[in-house]
């Protein structure tokens, strides 16, 4: 592995050359896609490769018709992309497929392989001392 995104709540993964400034004035400041890579064979620049949908942590990848690769999911079972093609809403050569719970993506897009995975936020469980704590301290001010 090169390199690696965590999402958590962005909005928008890109994968491209193209570099844009965000800010103004002493702010200025130089911003990269998240995937640095030549945008050959893409339709822009800065490609969106996955997009956040609605309030939860759920992402719609954008697979574009020069990409290959297919989807593993918990259980083993693989099936090529261009059979997700088939599957989900396509326009204009892009497929955008919803990345489902426990779901591995591979992307091939010339010799870049992207690993897409849907990791579920997991809900924090104090350690017993910590329940202890809060207990004890709701009952002191009770």
């Amino acid at each position: 592995m090169l390199e690696s995104v965590s999402t958590g709540r962005r909005d928008v993964i890109t994968l491209g050359d193209k570099a844009r400034t965000a800010g103004f004035g002493p702010f200025l400041r130089f911003v990269p896609c998240d995937f640095d890579m030549p945008a050959r064979d893409l339709p822009s620049r800065a490609y969106p490769l996955a997009e956040r949908r609605g309030d939860d942590a759920t992402y719609v990848v954008n697979l574009h018709d020069s990409m290959s690769g297919y989807s593993e999911s918990a259980d083993g079972t693989i099936v090529p992309i261009e059979e997700l093609r088939g599957r989900a809403h396509a326009l204009s050569g892009v497929c955008s497929y919803e990345l489902g719970a426990e779901e591995t993506l591979y992307i091939h897009h010339g010799a870049l392989t992207l690993q897409a995975r849907y990791v579920r936020r997991t809900p924090f469980i104090p350690p017993p001392l910590a329940r202890r704590y809060v207990r004890d301290a709701r009952e002191r001010s009770e």
